[in-house]
């Protein structure tokens, strides 16, 4: 059973998201779609591997699957990596052209910045992450009054403009 810790033969939804850097349900849409081919065992669903390195393969050619269509793309910024894809059409023999929008991780260890601050009556604290360059990468926010909806708010918010943010958003825009 050596050769299967090396090599295997199947993988699961979590390792796909992982190595194709898409999310879980773009995973299910492809399988859906047939782009990859997966098999149940007993109530998991995995992936063969050959279907993967298939799709991997067509994806060098400029055949993949499209993550954000062309006229929802930004305009590429500082370290954002933007990638080409083009998928062909399953209704016509048109092509799309697509690009693939990776996230910008943050490093584990990173400057941040803590202040308070009221607004409309309420106290907020914030906290606000810094990439190496100094731009922002993600905000915290919080309300004293905890889990009241202003704090949800608050909260939610916070994780949208910080997604946005690591995604290559400018600030201004968000703003």
């Amino acid at each position: 059973m050596r050769w299967l810790a090396s090599s295997p033969i199947v993988h699961t939804i979590p390792d796909v998201m992982a190595m194709l850097s898409c999310s879980r349900s773009l995973v299910y849409e492809m399988i859906t779609r047939g782009d990859i081919a997966a098999i149940k065992i007993a109530s998991a669903t995995r992936i063969t591997d050959a279907s993967v390195k298939k799709l991997l393969a067509t994806a060098r050619k400029g055949l993949s699957d499209p993550i954000i269509p062309e006229e929802h793309r930004h305009k590429q910024k500082g370290r954002r990596k933007v990638a080409r894809l083009v998928k062909p059409n399953a209704t016509d023999a048109r092509r799309t052209t697509m690009v693939a929008i990776k996230r910008e991780r943050l490093p584990n260890r990173r400057l941040s910045e803590t202040f308070d601050f009221e607004c409309a009556g309420l106290r907020y604290t914030c906290t606000v992450g810094r990439f190496d360059d100094g731009r922002i990468a993600e905000i915290f926010l919080g309300n004293y009054k905890t889990n009241s909806s202003a704090d949800t708010n608050a909260r939610d918010s916070a994780i949208i403009a910080s997604l946005a943010l690591q995604y290559g958003a400018d600030i201004e825009t968000i703003r």
